[in-house]
């Protein structure tokens, strides 16, 4: 994968679909590696697509937000496959909990390298934004009150329960996922979630997890980028910790989903011996970023 990079590079700035390429290449069979590879060459393009259609980024925040607003109180937000954190400060700054904690982790460092950027630049400088992957989430059981994807999921089909199961895992009260709902699209959307593999059955899969479903439904028929819809399946979680964890660091190791520590500027994980780079003041929480560091502390 690695070799090919340079050569990918080139497809991408011929206007290449990058995904098109490695599936039909068959250089690598990993889905995660592919989103990975694809998103972090298009690092800063979704800044500049939120910058040349702010209508589109506020219509949607205003729908996100009064979802979230509309859910009780809440002390703690994350987005999953926060990206380059348009939706993300678009959504924060409607909360009506102006203290909200809010975290967002991406696989790609790239497009986090540029979400800071981009926060910076709105002067929100609060939230922390992370690498880390849906099926290894860098963070502890029942730790943020609200868990929510904005068509972060998408391209993940045939990974659906995986994702789900580790997603509400880290949920407290409410994992909200803002995807295309293949079940409830028209021909021409169900044809383009197939061509590009898609993730499907997200509301009934959550139902055969045992999850409680409290809302189900389309959002947006379509978006500028693409036929998708926009839909919601939320989730609400009784979590049994809801008494008994407030104001946590919520960052966990993803190999232990044990607590991790700010040693030294880096994150390291006691109970694993693990040790986590920040870069940039980045922190990199990707299982494949640990380093066995048995005698960091000293």
């Amino acid at each position: 994968m690695l070799e090919n990079l340079n050569k990918i590079k080139k497809i991408f700035e011929s206007g290449g679909n990058i995904m098109e390429y490695l599936k039909e290449a068959n250089i690598n069979q990993d889905i995660d590696d592919m989103v990975l590879i694809s998103y972090d060459f298009q690092a800063g393009s979704y800044i500049k697509k939120s910058e040349e259609n702010p209508e589109y980024e506020e219509e949607r925040a205003n729908v996100y937000s009064e979802i979230f607003n509309n859910l009780g109180g809440f002390d703690s937000i994350m987005e999953v496959g926060v990206g380059e954190g348009t939706t993300f400060f678009n959504v924060i700054k409607k909360l009506n909990n102006k203290d909200v904690a809010s975290f967002g982790f991406d696989i790609s460092y790239s497009r986090i390298q540029y979400g800071q950027q981009y926060l910076k630049s709105k002067r929100m400088n609060d939230s922390l934004l992370f690498t880390g992957n849906f099926f290894d989430c860098p963070v502890q059981d029942d730790a943020i009150d609200i868990v929510y994807s904005n068509h972060s999921l998408e391209p993940n089909g045939g990974k659906e329960r995986e994702i789900l199961t580790e997603l509400y895992r880290i949920t407290r009260k409410y994992l909200v996922l803002i995807e295309p709902i293949y079940e409830l699209a028209g021909e021409q959307g169900k044809a383009h979630m197939d061509k590009h593999g898609y993730v499907k059955n997200i509301y009934k899969i959550a139902l055969e997890l045992g999850y409680k479903v409290v809302d189900y439904r389309i959002l947006f028929e379509d978006n500028f980028q693409s036929n998708n819809n926009t839909g919601v399946v939320l989730i609400e979680k009784n979590s049994e910790t809801l008494d008994k964890r407030e104001n946590i660091n919520p960052l966990g190791c993803p190999v232990t989903k044990l607590p991790l520590s700010l040693h030294k500027g880096h994150y390291y994980c006691q109970d694993s011996l693990l040790l986590y780079p920040v870069v940039n003041n980045i922190p990199c929480l990707l299982p494949e970023n640990a380093i066995v560091a048995t005698h960091f502390l000293g």
